[in-house]
């Protein structure tokens, strides 16, 4: 079953991490990096200093629904902690004694779901044991609350949008002896194809027509969502989804070999019996990015180690943003220590102390 919503009348005061790492909590808070949902980074967790623990700080809808990994190194499974906290004065400074527990990861869990139950500021923080440090991989992915009724969904294919539909419901098929029954998103082989919606999945299979395909259920069983000439299935019969889960790749196979590579995406009604028009839902759906910390332009290897800047002026930033605020200027030579990747960004901690993101690109290994 979905998460249900959270009580925050129930929500704890902010635990005491000291046996995780003495003021490593405290430090993280502090520099806390403002994100968006769907944000992934590559972290090197150190024992002490900046590289003990990270923390992220986001807004989230009523009833968003927030999803937490932190997959962690090699032979480190266990001993980490994922915990999301509710602010409870954004105007004051950001320390436990201003935040609530809202949700805990499992003991052994490297992820963590939670459907908050108000709108407002939040902050995630991900913090190993002692023993279990290393390189570990974070995403914080959400989805808005799914009310099919008011055309709210996620969109199909990651980081697309209505604009990448080129054929439409009801177009002519077969020198018009059938029509289209949904429409035809295109994106480059391998994209990500997400669940529109919370749902169960009920069928994954082949066919002459569809290719791979997938049948998604919505919760409440009188929708059903068709995802055809998928090049991957990422999921099982009998699998609970939430809406922006990734459960395929974008592809060609049955009747589209001979065309570019697309997600045909359908909508039925009363046993897969009855297709309705997806236009709609899909024009006023969610667009769903998920930049991925595999395709970072610098060295994920380097995590850890020093860098200096390649020229004068690199500006680092406070998010790893164009438009976000400039906390400090490297000079040519600046030494500054790798912490994350991300995008195009490093996470860097400066000299002072202080934490922020340096374009990737204007950096190098220090010798």
């Amino acid at each position: 079953e979905p998460p249900a919503a959270l009580d925050h009348h129930a929500a704890e005061p902010a635990s005491d991490s000291s046996a995780l790492e003495p003021h490593a909590e405290e430090r993280a808070f502090a520099h806390a990096v403002r994100i968006r949902p769907q944000y992934r980074e590559a972290f090197r967790f150190a024992p002490g200093g900046a590289a003990a623990a990270v923390a992220y700080r986001l807004e989230l809808a009523e009833g968003e629904h927030v999803r937490i990994e932190a997959e962690p190194p090699p032979l480190r499974r266990g001993g980490v902690a994922i915990e999301l906290f509710e602010i409870a004065d954004g105007s004051a400074p950001l320390t436990p004694h201003h935040l609530r527990l809202i949700a805990r990861a499992e003991p052994g869990a490297h992820e963590l779901e939670a459907r908050v139950a108000r709108g407002g500021e939040y902050v995630v923080r991900v913090q190993p044991a002692p023993g279990h440090e290393g390189l570990y991989r974070i995403a914080i992915l959400s989805a808005v609350p799914v009310k099919e009724s008011r055309g709210v969904l996620v969109f199909p294919i990651a980081g697309l949008d209505a604009r990448a539909i080129r054929s439409g419901y009801g177009a002519p098929r077969d020198g018009g002896r059938r029509r289209h029954n949904g429409v035809d998103i295109f994106a480059p082989r391998g994209t990500p194809v997400l669940a529109v919606a919370d749902g169960v999945v009920r069928d994954v299979s082949v066919s002459a027509v569809g290719g791979k395909v997938i049948w998604l259920e919505a919760e409440g069983g009188d929708v059903a969502y068709y995802y055809a000439h998928l090049d991957a299935q990422l999921v099982s019969v009998g699998a609970r989804v939430r809406a922006g889960d990734v459960i395929g790749r974008v592809g060609n196979t049955g009747n589209a070999r001979r065309a570019s590579p697309h997600l045909h995406f359908g909508i039925y009604r009363r046993g897969r019996r009855v297709p309705i028009d997806p236009t709609p839902l899909v024009q006023t759906a969610v667009s769903t990015a998920r930049p991925d910390a595999e395709s970072f332009e610098g060295d994920v290897g380097a995590l850890g180690s020093d860098a200096r800047a390649v020229e004068a002026d690199v500006p680092v930033r406070a998010a790893p943003a164009e438009d976000a605020a400039v906390v400090d200027t490297l000079a040519a030579g600046a030494i500054v220590k790798l912490l994350g990747a991300t995008g195009r960004w490093y996470r860097v901690e400066l000299p002072s102390g202080g934490i922020g993101f340096a374009p990737a690109a204007r950096l190098e290994l220090a010798q």
